[in-house]
């Protein structure tokens, strides 16, 4: 398991101190680290702070006793993605059709590529929805296909396509190939790990769902937005630290969040969305409205390289360099005032 739990009779082959011991008798070896640390980090603001305060599934997984204990020690940075790897004018995955924030012809032309090839379509008009995931209760393919129906129902566009990517809970994977079945014109369901597929269906999409129930920090979303794909994501962890909604008097924000994790409130964002896509449509030209243009220019132009991400672990560095130092000063003064009081 994640913690490394053993069995309290490992103590002597591990060589690990009573330290190691959880409440239970057995050997927790995230509780070794945890307690002795100088500092712990997780992925996300918002995280770190999940993992001391929420007790249900995916926070804290029984260790908030420990974290909480801990918890001027505990920081969120969140992680940087590969800027190189995710580059929409430069990524060999959607070739000949890169495109940037400049020249957006050629995430039109990725759209009308993966819906040929997927067998949907081609008409650019339609809405694109995308989902790639481990097919897990985490990951949250449950709460859309739940949602599924409704939004295909959508009368906020004549048709809805809506691709899902991943592979993992036998039982959802078919979940996912029955609802293909049942919308044939509108989903598809592709049960494997395919990282050129992942990134023609980033670029190709105009909105990424992710309706993670719990999520540290989450990459996808930054993938999505780094291509002009708009993320709606459930209000958890790295995701809600990523994502700002949408203020269509503003014209801030970079997505949609949504919150508690079920279908209802999934279906209410998703439809949010759609509604201000599909005013593009009835005036511009899809997909050309400002205020869609707009969000998709703050999706682009939002910043998750790692530089930042390194700027904040070097700063935590020196902080546990500075705090060890001042405690090694404390012990001396210490020790020195008991000698000169004996």
């Amino acid at each position: 398991n994640y913690w490394g739990h053993w069995d309290y009779d490992s103590l002597d082959v591990l060589n690990a101190e009573e330290g190691s011991k959880s409440g239970e008798r057995c050997i927790n070896m995230l509780v070794a680290g945890i307690r002795t640390a100088d500092r712990i980090v997780t992925v996300s603001s918002t995280y770190a702070w999940e993992i001391c305060e929420k007790n249900s599934f995916g926070f804290g997984f029984g260790l908030q006793s420990e974290l909480l204990k801990r918890r001027d020690d505990i920081h969120g940075v969140t992680n940087g993605i590969d800027l190189g790897e995710w580059d929409p004018a430069t990524d060999e995955h959607i070739r000949p059709n890169n495109f940037s924030l400049g020249d957006l012809a050629g995430k039109r032309a990725c759209k009308r590529a993966l819906a040929e090839d997927l067998g949907l379509s081609p008409d650019i008009s339609v809405p694109l929805v995308g989902f790639i995931g481990r097919l897990d209760r985490q990951k949250g393919a449950d709460v859309l296909l739940d949602a599924l129906p409704s939004i295909l129902e959508s009368h906020t566009h004549e048709k809805v396509h809506v691709v899902m990517l991943g592979t993992g809970d036998a039982a959802l994977e078919s979940r996912i190939q029955a609802a293909q079945a049942s919308f044939p014109d509108c989903v598809r369901g592709i049960s494997e790990f395919n990282v050129a597929l992942s990134h023609r269906i980033v670029a190709a999409s105009d909105i990424l769902v992710m309706p993670s129930r719990f999520e540290p920090c989450g990459l996808n979303q930054m993938f999505a937005k780094r291509y002009g794909t708009v993320p709606v994501v459930h209000s958890t962890g790295g995701l809600s630290d990523t994502v700002q909604d949408f203020n269509q008097l503003t014209c801030t924000g970079t997505g949609w969040t949504f919150k508690p994790c079920s279908p209802e409130a999934l279906l209410q964002s998703v439809t949010l969305a759609l509604t201000v896509l599909a005013k593009g449509s009835e005036e511009e030209g899809f997909g050309r409205n400002n205020k869609w243009q707009q969000l998709v220019k703050n999706c682009m132009e939002s910043e998750h390289g790692w530089p930042n991400a390194a700027a904040q672990y070097e700063m935590l560095m020196q902080w546990t360099q500075m705090t060890q130092t001042h405690h090694k000063s404390n012990k001396v003064v210490t020790r020195y005032q008991s000698s000169y009081s004996n």
